[in-house]
């Protein structure tokens, strides 16, 4: 698409413009569709089949990425930055150009989510014992 995530983070765009002039197409049938499987089974038909022209490189940010997701726990971002081969600032750009947010955000976010699992997982335990389990405390 020659962008990068970042550019469209907290924007408001016409998808047409930005994706393809293909999605004129799917927007139609969307409109024409009886209910809503035939509008879900139009808009996975055309996802799907953009999927085989996706090419991706590999970057060590991705492997960050997902340490990020798994272990969102405070770090250095000296350390991290250095697990990439990238300068923090160097990191923080590149960061933010493949996740579309900061990799402060991005580990924030992603601890937040954990949390809702864990207590989604396990009902029985109190928001008390799940905060200070992943570290949430009065600071």
């Amino acid at each position: 698409m020659g962008f990068s995530s970042n550019e469209l983070t907290g924007e408001f765009c016409d998808a047409e413009s930005v994706i393809s002039s293909e999605l004129k197409s799917v927007n139609d049938r969307i409109a024409n569709s009886g209910d809503y499987f035939e509008m879900i089974k139009h808009v996975e038909t055309f996802l799907l089949g953009k999927l085989p022209k996706i090419k991706v490189s590999n970057h060590p940010i991705d492997k960050i990425g997902q340490l990020l997701t798994y272990n969102p726990n405070p770090f250095s971002l000296d350390w991290i930055a250095d697990q990439a081969n990238l300068s923090p600032r160097q990191f923080e750009r590149k960061f933010s150009e493949r996740i579309g947010i900061g990799p402060k955000l991005y580990s924030r976010i992603s601890k937040f989510f954990l949390t809702l699992d864990f207590k989604e997982q396990k009902p029985e335990i109190d928001w008390l014992t799940v905060a200070l389990h992943y570290g949430y405390t009065v600071q």
